[in-house]
């Protein structure tokens, strides 16, 4: 068989299920894994290396079913990296509407800014997940905010429709 030992690389291995993180378990949707986990008494809002709990892993992924474990087995909605990131943000972020209907029923904060300013509802509406949008619209509390947000709806469609318009005419000039 050939290699590229030569070169430094080594066979890689896949973990095995039971020396697998909490969060590598939420992010994979093992939820059989992680009841034994929670059963044993494991903090499911431990974070990791990178400040990420498993519910933001699970909510990054797309993992609907251990999220809901995780949000009945008290994993917290109000948890957040250091740089401000939260389950919601993440899930928006991806455009996974159940796990956000979820986060949002489990009283996640809407309005959490992280480290540049950056809410849920503009990196759904940065990753154009209008389904998303509508959902946090819906949740705002402030009229300030819903107002200022359906502005920066409107005018970002706007200056993307005159983006499409100038492109046509360069195409119909040249």
């Amino acid at each position: 068989m050939m290699t590229n030992r030569p070169r430094g690389n080594v066979k890689s291995t896949t973990p095995s299920i039971e020396n697998m993180t909490i969060h590598q378990l939420a992010a994979q949707g093992e939820v059989a894994l992680l009841s034994i986990r929670h059963d044993e008494g494991y903090d499911m809002n431990e974070v990791d290396e990178n400040g990420l709990t498993s519910l933001m892993w699970a909510s990054s992924h797309g993992q609907v079913g251990v999220t809901v474990f995780l949000l009945e087995n008290g994993g917290s909605v109000h948890g957040a990296t250091r740089e401000g990131e939260t389950a919601l943000s993440f899930a928006c972020c991806k455009g996974h509407v159940e796990i956000v209907q979820a986060l949002l029923k489990a009283g996640a904060n809407v309005n959490a800014f992280d480290w540049n300013g950056g809410t849920p509802l503009l990196y759904a509406i940065h990753a154009n997940h209008p389904k998303c949008v509508q959902l946090l619209l819906c949740k705002l509390t402030s009229v300030y905010y819903k107002s200022s947000y359906v502005c920066l709806v409107i005018y970002n469609q706007f200056y993307l429709s005159q983006i499409r318009h100038c492109l046509k005419l360069t195409e119909l000039l040249t």
